[in-house]
């Protein structure tokens, strides 16, 4: 924020864990702030590309109990959609 301000820059903030903690009803986020920023297909598709080469964030790390994707499927939603959310 300082370095924004500092710059004469205006300051985009992209809430990616708030997607894990709860859902935007439940969030005391400032979403009178929120802008929609849309994906050209090329967009979206780096962005899947770079996901998923985040093998051991995205996938089972073995068949064992509790060696499951750590993020969920619910949670990669927000992030494969052709749209972002940024707070403005």
């Amino acid at each position: 924020m300082a370095a924004a301000a500092a710059a004469g820059d205006r300051l985009l903030e992209y809430p990616i864990w708030a997607w894990h903690w709860g859902t935007p009803a439940s969030l005391p986020l400032p979403w009178q702030r929120a802008r929609i920023w849309r994906l050209e297909p090329d967009q979206l598709a780096a962005k899947r590309a770079a996901i998923s080469s985040f093998v051991t964030q995205v996938r089972p790390l073995s068949d064992g109990p509790g060696l499951g994707p750590v993020l969920s499927a619910g949670f990669l939603e927000h992030f494969t959609r052709p749209l972002e959310v940024l707070l403005t």
